[in-house]
């Protein structure tokens, strides 16, 4: 099984609406499939107090995959997954609570960063950041709720350059769209993620799962501690 924390030192960063549609893209179809041939996905939400990607879940009708890890020990529920052999567990974690980021941390396989264009954003990346280092656990940045209109181009491309001093940026990006925004506040949605509403956005997800796969394995690897490179900003 393979485990990817998806962690940020501050809120508002879009850890949830990305758990919920990469769980919701990993789980599509699986109704169609026969039992062997399915997806076995879990999304685990460590944001106790809020409980936004629980909430989720339920409003999507509690469905099997995405499967909702039931958390009593983080660590021992997650081992069971793995005995049992799932494929996938995408872990929400809370924006501050730095000791229950690094469990999740040193849980996963990798660690997704989302982080906007903005230098309060990336600062409060360093500690998930330090953490990922400590730990030995490879890592990559996102940015996320991007605005791609010329006047912020600039804004993206320096947001980047910031981010690869640390480590390195996913080429693709998670956009600012109003179907994921929507996604987790509208009721009458029932569950229903940004590409789900907008099937436009289908290509966008499936690049963006693509490359997370990849975080510290083969193909383009992406190292605990890469060196800078130029870079198109998107």
């Amino acid at each position: 099984m393979r485990a990817v924390c998806i962690a940020s030192g501050k809120g508002g960063t879009s850890k949830t609406t990305l758990t919920a549609a990469l769980g919701a893209w990993l789980a599509r179809g699986h109704e169609k499939q026969p039992p062997e041939k399915r997806i076995k996905v879990a999304i685990a939400d460590l944001n106790f107090d809020q409980a936004t990607l629980t909430n989720w879940w339920g409003k999507r009708g509690r469905p099997l995959f995405p499967h909702l890890l039931q958390i009593t020990n983080f660590a021992d529920d997650l081992g069971a997954l793995r005995q049992a052999n799932w494929d996938y567990c995408l872990i929400d974690t809370p924006p501050d609570e730095m000791d229950i980021i690094e469990t999740a941390i040193i849980e996963a396989d990798a660690t997704l960063i989302p982080v906007r264009a903005s230098e309060l954003d990336i600062a409060a990346s360093r500690a998930v950041v330090d953490l990922c280092r400590r730990r030995r656990k490879p890592f990559a940045f996102i940015l996320t709720q991007v605005d791609t209109r010329q006047p912020f181009k600039k804004i993206n491309a320096a947001a980047i350059a910031l981010l690869e001093e640390m480590g390195t940026v996913l080429e693709e990006t998670f956009p600012m769209h109003r179907a994921y925004l929507a996604s987790l506040a509208d009721p009458t949605l029932r569950g229903k993620t940004g590409h789900e509403i907008d099937k436009g956005l289908e290509s966008d997800i499936a690049a963006i799962w693509k490359a997370v796969e990849k975080i510290g394995e083969g193909g383009r690897s992406i190292e605990i501690a890469p060196t800078p490179a130029k870079r198109r900003a998107k």
